[in-house]
């Protein structure tokens, strides 16, 4: 039995929240995919192809036979479009679902300014994600007492020199996925 494209949406976001709360259903359809969420890809009449995985720190993973999907910036929606297209080149009639299988135990953080390797931090779970860590992550800053500005939301939770948070007159911030660090 072939399913259409329709059904398959609902039965992914269904069984990916396993709740039929259909305002719940709407906002988790939006979340998006981040490194190191697992996801289950179900290939029906195909096991060989159906898979348990791990987005890697790139934002992506692969299937045999269909090689790389990237996930990046995408929605488990757009995931289950892109999978189902590519089986289309390989396979008549195949139909494949995806879904959470569980989310991310890292803490993403974005570094940009004056430091080393500007770019997105993760830390692992079990590792305090805090100002300085991030900085090293980053390959540390090119001045030598930069400013730090820490932004949470828009907002602006901490600015101060790099100096007080290191020397401990200013408590070790500690940073949560999607703050901004700019050093200047």
């Amino acid at each position: 039995m072939r399913l259409t494209p329709l059904i398959c949406t609902f039965i992914c976001v269904f069984v990916s929240i396993g709740l039929s709360n259909h305002a719940y259903a709407q906002q988790f359809a939006r979340k998006t995919i981040n490194p190191g969420d697992q996801l289950t890809v179900t290939v029906f009449g195909h096991p060989d192809l159906s898979i348990d995985t791990k987005v890697d720190l790139s934002g992506g993973f692969s299937i045999p036979v269909l090689g790389r999907i990237e996930t990046s910036g995408k929605t488990i929606m757009e995931v289950h479009q892109v999978v189902n297209e590519k089986l289309k080149d390989y396979l008549t009639n195949a139909e494949a679902i995806v879904f959470f299988s569980g989310y991310s135990n890292f803490t993403m953080v974005n570094v940009a300014g004056e430091v080393q390797n500007p770019g997105t931090v993760f830390f692992d779970e079990g590792e305090w994600p805090n100002v300085l860590a991030a900085i090293s992550h980053a390959g540390g800053s090119v001045n030598a007492n930069p400013t730090v500005k820490v932004s949470r939301n828009n907002r602006t939770i901490f600015e101060g020199s790099l100096r007080s948070i290191r020397d401990g007159s200013r408590s070790r911030i500690t940073i949560q996925s999607n703050d901004l660090i700019l050093v200047h």
